[in-house]
């Protein structure tokens, strides 16, 4: 499900629209330029998202919502093997799409080349209590889950993160032992990275060490790291101005981890 323009009265000033009918947050556009916008979201029951936009044009999607994002349903099922399901936040949503509206689905595609039928869901701005609740896989279900989330819960102000670590990781735990019980075998886990402009540098050590302990405990073979901050410490030209985002060239590098997270794990949990 992809963010639909939402259509009635508009007040427009400046880049803002104004409307009165739902609750309303905010996000943050991050443009081509470098310059940021904000956007107004408002969020429906089923998870659908709802936005506006102003006159200018947005290229790339490279946000961080300032409210909680509302995860959409699982998409059908595309593609034919071994059901797999990815789940996220902006960071799969920018490397999924080019674009707000458009019909790209670059990491579906990779998956799907790979052998895979895929669902997804992903969302601008989701985070761990989005996660907690969202509904189950279309049937007959996934084998195998990825999960990119935590990055929103983990944008620290004053060292300290937008969603305390035991509420994150109680979220998190939630939604793993819904995994279980609907059979998925195997998880992916995708660490967020671990810079200085959202204090992830402060915060992101500490969520990623709850995922290494989420790997730990599990059973062998039934989980698999992608090394997001690893990979982007390495190579900062992964990540756009704002230090979250993927570029181009992290887009192609992180489709390509999850790809191989998935291949991993469809080895190592085959039943």
């Amino acid at each position: 499900m992809r963010p639909r323009l939402l259509p009635g009265r508009q007040h427009m000033r400046g880049t803002r629209f104004l409307a009165r009918a739902l609750p309303v947050f905010y996000m943050e556009i991050t443009l081509p330029t470098g310059h940021s916008e904000r956007m107004q979201t408002r969020c429906l029951e089923g998870g659908s998202m709802l936005l506006r936009r102003g006159a200018f044009a947005v290229i790339v999607i490279a946000v961080a919502l300032v409210a909680a994002g509302c995860l959409p349903s699982p998409s059908s099922w595309t593609g034919s093997g071994t059901n797999v399901a990815f789940v996220g936040d902006s960071i799969t949503c920018n490397t999924e799409h080019d674009a707000l509206n458009d019909t790209n689905h670059h990491l579906t595609d990779a998956l799907v080349t790979a052998g895979y039928a895929v669902s997804s869901s992903d969302m601008i701005g989701a985070n761990t209590a989005d996660l907690a609740g969202l509904g189950p896989w279309p049937a007959p279900g996934a084998a195998i889950v990825s999960i990119e989330i935590g990055t929103n819960d983990m944008h620290a102000t004053n060292g300290q993160p937008a969603t305390p670590y035991e509420t994150a990781e109680a979220n998190y735990n939630t939604y793993l032992a819904a995994q279980n019980a609907a059979g998925v075998r195997c998880i992916v886990l995708v660490e967020i990275s671990q810079t200085a402009p959202w204090g992830l540098d402060v915060t992101g050590p500490v969520w990623n060490a709850f995922l290494a302990s989420v790997a730990a405990s599990r059973p062998d073979g039934s989980t698999d790291i992608v090394p997001w901050a690893e990979e982007t410490a390495a190579h900062p030209e992964y990540l756009g101005s704002d230090g979250v985002h993927p570029t181009a060239a992290g887009k192609a590098a992180l489709i390509a981890d999850i790809t191989q997270a998935m291949n991993t794990c469809a080895a190592t949990s085959a039943p």
